[in-house]
C-alpha cells in the first residue's frame, strides 16, 4: 500500500470506539473490521439480541491480533440481520474514538446507581 495511514489513537490511553445508539429493534450481527497499512486485518463480530449491547469497542480487540491502530488504512462497520428475510430498524447517532480508563466505567456505574436510588426515594415521597 502506498501512503500513510491515520492514527486513530490520538495519543489516548486505552482508546475505544463509542457508538451512540439512538434506537435498535430486533436481533442482528454487528461487525467491525480494521485494516492497517502493513496489511494486517482483524474483524470483531458480536451477536446483538433485542438491541442490547455495550456501546464501547476497545482498540485492544484489534491490537491483540496485530493490527496497528496508529497506522490505519480503513475501518468498516457493518450490521446484518440474524435471519434471512428479517429486517431490523435502528438509528446510530455517531461513532467516536474516546479514552476508556477503568475509572470511567466505575463512574458510569455509580451514576446509574445514584439515579436509581433517587428515583426510588422520589416514588416513596409521592406515595407517603
Amino acid at each position: 500500500m502506498i501512503g500513510s495511514g491515520l492514527d486513530l489513537t490520538f495519543g489516548l490511553t486505552n482508546p475505544a470506539f463509542f457508538f451512540e445508539v439512538l434506537e435498535a429493534d430486533g436481533d442482528f450481527v454487528f461487525s467491525a473490521t480494521v485494516y492497517d497499512m502493513a496489511g494486517n486485518v482483524h474483524t470483531y463480530v458480536e451477536n446483538i439480541f433485542d438491541g442490547a449491547f455495550s456501546p464501547f469497542l476497545s482498540f485492544s480487540e484489534f491490537t491483540s491480533e496485530g493490527v496497528d491502530m496508529t497506522d490505519v488504512g480503513a475501518v468498516i462497520f457493518q450490521v446484518d440481520s440474524v435471519s434471512t428475510g428479517i429486517s431490523i430498524d435502528g438509528a446510530l447517532g455517531s461513532i467516536t474514538v474516546v479514552p476508556l480508563p477503568a475509572s470511567a466505567l466505575l463512574l458510569l456505574g455509580g451514576l446509574g446507581g445514584l439515579f436509581g436510588a433517587s428515583t426510588l426515594v422520589g416514588r416513596r415521597r409521592r406515595d407517603a
